[in-house]
């Protein structure tokens, strides 16, 4: 498959909203990409980084049933400073407004 851009990250808003935080893959290859993820942990908000491999579904963005592996793992003290570490750090942008 040809075509696939690597600096693109791609709001997953259905998970986003299940998990009260965030969600966000970028596809590397039709099988295959990257993630992150930031939900509330009792008091503080945890971020997950990792890749996936195994996407199935008919669209190659769909990523449901991937094989996730965690890469690294923080907490912060607020999704404002989650937001900030996104972007800075992967340049994912944000829509604050709506958070």
């Amino acid at each position: 498959m040809t075509g696939w851009t690597t600096d693109v990250w791609i709001e997953d808003r259905v998970r986003s909203h299940n998990m009260k935080g965030l969600c966000f893959y970028r596809p590397l290859t039709s099988e295959k990409g990257e993630y992150v993820t930031a939900h509330p942990n009792g008091k503080d908000f945890s971020v997950e980084i990792g890749v996936y491999e195994g996407s199935c579904g008919t669209h190659p963005n769909d990523i449901v049933e991937s094989c996730f592996t965690q890469k690294f793992q923080h907490k912060f003290g607020t999704m404002e400073e989650v937001i900030q570490f996104i972007e800075e750090n992967l340049g994912c942008k944000v829509q604050k407004e709506e958070r």
